[in-house]
């Protein structure tokens, strides 16, 4: 009889244990980068995502979640109104954060200045969430992929972010570093900085196979300093891939390497 009480009480602990358990609340997030916001999506973390800026777009799902505002301001009634556990944003965008806000809540601020600190991000994320598992996976999945990629032939590359003033990217961008990775050459990665604008006779000297513009535009001066040089203007969905540090970032490298 005693064997039988001590077995019927040991069950009740652990039915409690696992009842309490499976209540817990998780960890919640409030979002403002389109790249944090398709992480979540890709550890399968999104139902923890309680709001997003108006800038995340992708998935299609993320329609429907509450829109805080952006990187450089935050609606502070939704926030508080959603109280979520950590604010996550990435370097250069984090304007408005909990200290701006003066609310309590935990900020979380990554940078996105090479591949490496993407497979941290989706890390750091998926330890935050409890989808520690589903996160190494896809650091994992990601970089399989890119080790396998290897461009046919060689190519000098300029890539453009914008023509007036003409801004490229440096070695220190994360641009930069996809374009390493796809085994091409960056023709600016010599230059010590994120993004700079750079004269047109600097650019003569870079002497590109291809230019890769980021919107279309008028390239007339372009095409007349670059007569024999291949210009590729990024379509929209080109442009969010390629642009965007998020989990999409193998796209962006077997881009490059195909050109």
């Amino acid at each position: 009889m005693k064997h039988l009480i001590f077995r019927l009480l040991i069950s009740s602990v652990c039915f409690f244990t696992a009842f309490q358990a499976s209540f817990a609340r998780e960890t919640t997030f409030v979002s403002l980068s389109p790249a944090v916001t398709e992480i979540f999506y890709a550890i399968g973390a999104q139902n923890q995502l309680l709001g997003v800026s108006t800038e995340c777009d992708y998935p299609l799902d993320v329609k429907k979640k509450e829109k805080v505002g952006n990187a450089f301001y935050v609606n502070k009634e939704k926030l508080l109104k959603l109280s979520p556990d950590y604010l996550v944003t990435v370097e250069g965008f984090q304007y408005q954060n909990s200290k701006n806000l003066n609310i309590e809540i935990k900020t979380v601020c990554f940078q996105m200045d090479s591949v490496n600190s993407v497979y941290n991000a989706i890390l750091s994320l998926g330890k935050l969430s409890g989808k520690q598992s589903q996160a190494t996976k896809l650091v994992k999945d990601i970089d399989n992929q890119i080790l396998n990629l290897k461009p046919h032939k060689q190519k000098r590359i300029l890539y453009l972010i914008q023509l007036n003033p003409m801004i490229t990217v440096g070695k220190k961008s994360f641009l930069a570093d996809v374009i390493r990775k796809s085994g091409q050459i960056n023709v600016t990665d010599n230059i010590d900085a994120f993004y700079l604008s750079v004269s047109n006779e600097y650019l003569i000297t870079t002497k590109p196979d291809i230019i890769v513009i980021c919107y279309k535009s008028n390239a007339e001066k372009l095409k007349q300093m670059f007569p024999y040089t291949k210009i590729i203007y990024l379509t929209e969905e080109q442009n969010s891939i390629i642009n965007r540090p998020g989990p999409n970032i193998f796209k962006a490298v077997k881009y490059f390497s195909e050109l």
